[in-house]
């Protein structure tokens, strides 16, 4: 049985336990935001009504973003599409913390 797997080389390669770290950490990111919009709202002067406005506006951007997902993937690829969706995420969170 042993002969049968002699050239399977596993399926956790370096490069899947990269795209999961990456996927885990850009998650972590998106959830952080969406759980800090609603109370950076209201810290920042707004109404409860807005604070929901803004999350929101959030939850509907990463919808279309969604389902705009496919020809963008077609058109820059997967490399270039998740290095720049990390960087959109990346960068909200850098700018949440310096603004206040």
């Amino acid at each position: 049985m042993s002969q049968e797997y002699a050239g399977y080389r596993g399926l956790l390669s370096p490069s899947l336990v990269a795209l999961f770290l990456g996927t885990f950490f850009t998650m972590i990111g998106f959830y952080l935001l969406l759980s800090v919009v609603p109370l950076y709202t209201e810290s920042s002067g707004g109404r409860s009504s807005e604070a929901g406005l803004a999350t929101a506006a959030f939850m509907l951007s990463t919808v279309g973003v969604q389902v705009a997902m496919p020809a963008i993937l077609r058109r820059f690829g997967y490399k270039r599409v998740l290095i720049a969706g990390q960087a959109l995420l990346g960068l909200p969170t850098l700018a949440y913390s310096l603004a206040g």
